[in-house]
């Protein structure tokens, strides 16, 4: 079934869109004029993807940074550790920090579901 997820002019190239069909959630991806969608939430620990920046075909997720392809879906990097300055936290902290890194990195990155995508009479459309 496809539904409406936006009119072509409102989402600008570089755009993310979040559209919902009753459970299916999608990030609608202007790529200079090409529109995309992939599942919503990041093939690594399900953070919203559309909250993170796309630059070309290339969505980041806001999280861990892991980055994916719009066009395949393919998740092309591992997560990557946040730099949190010069400031150390209190250890207590530092100590759930390491552990909640060393466990980040065993959580397998999957790529994302792809969903086919229209442009009629102006309107954008995903097959959901």
């Amino acid at each position: 079934m496809w539904i409406e997820a936006c009119r072509e002019g409102e989402l600008a190239p570089g755009g993310v869109k979040y559209v919902r069909d009753g459970e299916v959630e999608v990030a609608v991806c202007n790529v200079d004029g090409s529109f995309y969608a992939v599942s919503r939430r990041c093939g690594h620990m399900n953070a919203p993807l559309e909250q993170g920046p796309l630059d070309g075909p290339y969505l980041t997720c806001p999280l861990h940074h892991v980055q994916f392809d719009v066009r395949t879906g393919e998740a092309l990097s591992n997560p990557i550790d946040h730099d949190y300055g010069d400031q150390r936290p209190p250890e207590p902290y530092r100590r759930f920090g390491k552990v909640q890194m060393r466990l980040e990195w065993k959580v397998r990155v999957h790529d994302l579901a792809t969903y086919a995508v229209r442009v009629r009479d102006g309107v954008v459309e995903v097959e959901m």
